[in-house]
């Protein structure tokens, strides 16, 4: 945080009382008796830390009274730099000269978010170091299974990562629908692996229209990716309204108090046992793929299918 005496020529400004931006805002400090900086609930990062380090802070929080700490190594997707994300909280209010025990590199601010959310925001998958544990003394949920973690995907399933990680055009109208006869290719798997490395930007929805439109509007953020997992006892039950709407950003929700949602359009992804009934969409709307358990590319097993429904389809003429 940058800090600021009051500007004695600001007239709404107290001469005696320091002032910190937030979000181009100045808000004044909050005071201990001794003058300085205090609060129950800290956030920081500590970039290009030493791996010697770390055992040393677990050891100071685990000294310090009634302190619940957590942390863990993160790589930044954008820089590579290697940091140490973190949290700590105390059952009364300390002053910040309690920092003083860590390495002088650490970067401190009092938590803004609720405790859940940083704490949740300490254990992301997204960022996190791979083959190192969580850091802490909080009784902490046990962490949810990544049916995909560590394993190489299968070509469709990169080519939805790679896809997702980028918003979708607000002005396209593409609704993607993924497909195979046989099942277990990794498409539920698939869907858990990416809605874990970001919960609060990508969901799945199903039912009717109203269902989804429902469920949509009661969202606490925008998603950027919505899933449907279609199961084969439902394949007459498609909601081809709820699929067009969301695709659009647009929808009204009957359920309960009426509502309506007008937002950018998010990437609609359906998985299913069974290609979609093409003619309740505009055909510029589809992209449709047969799924399959391919590494490559140049999939074999589309290639094989399609040779098949050749040859079935081939009548000889007498």
């Amino acid at each position: 945080m940058k800090y600021w005496s009051a500007a004695r020529s600001l007239a709404l400004l107290s001469p005696t009382t320091l002032y910190y931006v937030r979000g181009g805002i100045l808000e004044p400090l909050t005071m201990g008796k001794a003058g300085v900086l205090s609060g129950r609930r800290w956030a920081f990062t500590y970039n290009n830390y030493k791996n010697s380090e770390v055992l040393e802070m677990v050891e100071r929080f685990s000294s310090m009274a009634s302190c619940k700490f957590i942390f863990q190594r993160e790589i930044a997707p954008t820089t590579g730099t290697p940091h140490l994300q973190g949290y700590c909280e105390f059952s009364t209010s300390r002053d910040f000269t309690f920092q003083n025990k860590f390495p002088k590199g650490m970067h401190w601010g009092k938590a803004r978010k609720s405790k859940e959310e940083n704490v949740d925001y300490c254990m992301k998958c997204k960022t996190k170091e791979e083959g190192y544990p969580i850091y802490t003394n909080m009784e902490l949920p046990r962490p949810k299974f990544d049916p995909l973690a560590g394993k190489e995907l299968y070509y469709f399933q990169q080519e939805i990562k790679d896809m997702v990680a980028e918003r979708a055009d607000p002005a396209g109208r593409t609704i993607h629908w993924y497909w195979d006869p046989e099942g277990n290719c990794g498409k539920t798997a698939l869907i858990k692996h990416l809605i874990l490395a970001e919960p609060d930007k990508r969901t799945m929805v199903g039912g009717a229209s109203k269902d989804a439109a429902f469920a949509v509007t009661q969202l606490k953020k925008v998603p950027e990716v919505v899933f449907f997992n279609v199961v084969r006892a439902q394949e007459n039950f498609v909601s081809y309204v709820a699929l067009e709407s969301l695709r659009d950003g647009l929808m009204f929700s009957v359920k309960y108090e009426s509502s309506m949602w007008c937002e950018d359009g998010p990437h609609v992804i359906v998985f299913a046992n069974f290609p979609p009934e093409e003619e309740k969409l505009s055909a510029d709307r589809w992209h449709i793929v047969r799924a399959c358990k391919c590494v490559e590319a140049e999939c074999k097993c589309k290639r094989v299918a399609e040779m098949r429904a050749f040859i079935e389809g081939f009548e000889p003429s007498n």
